[in-house]
């Protein structure tokens, strides 16, 4: 758990937003290489709620469960049982308005409103579900060395693309219309059907 929350904790990870390239920003995004990793949005959706709602240890830097679950009662102006459901976390998701950031939103917000591709010209666009082939075109195309042609192994993998199924079957007709709804531009941008998972 430390690698991962030095990970999300660093000093280092900066957008471009960031005070120390107001100056720089247009000239790094005309002249740097950029590329992008997406990938299928309920994918996204349910890798998220299995590893910071249902997988919840304890032993986790932030109670996000605590939290989601008192982000989602102040929202709704309901009390939930012990846990929140998937249907719960959809629900806040698909509420969740631009201007709404919460803590871990980065793992669910779409990729148009966190990494802007309409306005960025993206040089590649990777895919998750093939991301050992894309990571290691990627690498190559970056000039990296040959020590760095594949990821290392998932510390905590989510199988999130085994267990997606059974998530949208939890989902009712109108939240499976209104995530759709929500995640729209990534679904067509990124050419992922709403049934499939690939």
């Amino acid at each position: 758990m430390k690698l991962k929350e030095e990970v999300h904790g660093s000093q280092h990870l900066w957008t471009l937003e960031h005070p120390r390239f107001e100056d720089t920003k247009w000239e790094m995004l005309a002249s740097y290489r950029k590329l992008i990793f997406v990938r299928h949005p309920l994918e996204r959706v349910v890798s998220a709620y299995r590893d910071k709602l249902e997988d919840y240890s304890g032993q986790e830097m932030h109670n996000f469960h605590a939290y989601m679950k008192q982000q989602i009662e102040d929202k709704f102006g309901v009390k939930l049982a012990d846990s929140v459901s998937f249907t719960n976390f959809v629900r806040f998701i698909v509420a969740q308005g631009d201007d709404e950031m919460v803590l871990g939103d980065a793992h669910w917000i779409s990729y148009h409103q966190l990494c802007n591709p309409c306005n960025i010209e993206y040089d590649f666009i990777g895919k998750f579900e093939h991301v050992r082939e894309d990571t290691a075109f990627a690498l190559r195309w970056l000039g990296a060395g040959a020590e760095m042609e594949m990821l290392p192994e998932a510390m905590h993998p989510t199988a999130a693309t085994n267990h997606t199924p059974h998530y949208l079957a939890l989902l009712s007709t109108s939240q499976r219309k209104a995530f759709l709804a929500k995640y729209l531009l990534d679904f067509i941008s990124f050419d992922y059907s709403f049934l499939s998972t690939t």
